[in-house]
């Protein structure tokens, strides 16, 4: 399901092309905001930081790492900021929001990449 805000930036950046207007930065700071969600670390609101969450972090805790979670010396905020910060993205721009979301269904379905489904988010 597609969020409601990334619907609209889709809309409206498609109503440029087709309008044959140049696509600025400020028109992919959707992108940007995307990733300074995801490197903050907080798990609240941000899918993606909870899929690191239980995927990369909470099977790897130490003994100790659990006591601190316990105790409220640590938390999963600092555990994924840190992970994040140690993970490469890439992206594509596309030519339209539809057929990004058609790519993005294809390979979170394991249909493009010879290493098959992403491990975070698969469908």
């Amino acid at each position: 399901m597609i969020p409601e805000s990334r619907k609209k930036a889709e809309l409206e950046i498609d109503k440029k092309r087709k309008a044959g207007k140049n696509i600025t930065l400020t028109d992919r700071k959707g992108l940007f905001q995307r990733l300074r969600a995801h490197a903050s670390g907080r798990l609240s609101g941000d899918q993606f930081c909870v899929y690191v969450a239980n995927r990369r972090i909470a099977p790897e805790l130490t003994l100790d790492q659990r006591k601190d979670l316990k105790s409220g010396c640590l938390t999963f905020d600092k555990l994924v900021k840190k992970e994040v910060a140690n993970l490469d993205y890439q992206f594509y721009e596309m030519k339209s929001g539809k057929e990004a979301s058609k790519i993005e269904s294809r390979i979170r379905k394991g249909e493009m990449t010879k290493w098959g489904k992403p491990y975070l988010n698969p469908l």
